[in-house]
């Protein structure tokens, strides 16, 4: 904490205290740091970490508000828009979640045509194609995210989900524990939540693994 007691509107500081506070699940307090770095500034990844422990919550309306603040600042778009229709399908709300879907595949396509070898673009354009049942894209998508980062745990993170929502178990596991062993993957406190991830929760193998 001394950097913000040095710099108390140091913005970038209560960022960055706040995404380890999120690392612990301690969502509360991650919170509190993300709204403190708006108030003093802002760094833009604040909003969708917001909006991400918002859907981790459950708490919707909250999750949407600032989803949307990350798209109104040109950040992550094509992510937040993901994870807008993700929110959009918990609510059940199956024309609101296409249309998010379908805006995250159209900016993940504009952008790698000048970010051919972005990793992430590939890992959640296949996401938003397996969401929209483009199987064929999806597969090809998840499978060029992987050979650009193979060491990446956000990238094997977002693998996970795939095959997760493919209902093939044993390979989202598989890739779950890897990405859990590497820099940049979600904390076990977000995978356990992470609604990609639900149908593994009665899944001893995914028990055991949180339990670790």
């Amino acid at each position: 904490l001394k950097a913000t007691d040095v710099a108390p509107d140091y913005s970038t500081a209560f960022y960055y205290i706040g995404s380890t506070y999120l690392r612990m699940g301690e969502f509360d307090l991650a919170l509190e740091r993300f709204q403190k770095c708006v108030d003093s500034g802002g760094d833009p990844n604040v909003y969708l970490d917001s909006g991400w422990i918002y859907l981790l919550k459950e708490d919707y309306e909250n999750s949407i508000r600032f989803f949307q603040k990350s798209i109104d600042a040109g950040y992550f778009n094509f992510l937040a828009f993901y994870f807008l229709g993700l929110v959009h399908e918990e609510l059940n709300q199956k024309v609101k979640a296409q249309e998010c879907y379908r805006k995250s595949i159209q900016l993940c396509s504009e952008q790698l045509e000048s970010d051919p070898e972005n990793p992430y673009l590939h890992s959640t354009l296949a996401l938003g194609c397996k969401a929209m049942l483009d199987l064929e894209r999806a597969n090809k998508e998840i499978q060029i995210s992987h050979k650009l980062a193979p060491d990446n745990g956000a990238i094997l993170y977002d693998l996970a989900r795939f095959y997760a929502l493919k209902e093939d178990e044993e390979k989202a596991l598989e890739l779950l524990k890897q990405a859990l062993s590497l820099p940049l993957s979600p904390s076990k406190y977000e995978v356990h939540l992470d609604p990609h991830f639900k149908n593994l929760r009665e899944n001893s193998t995914f028990t055991a693994l949180m339990q670790t």
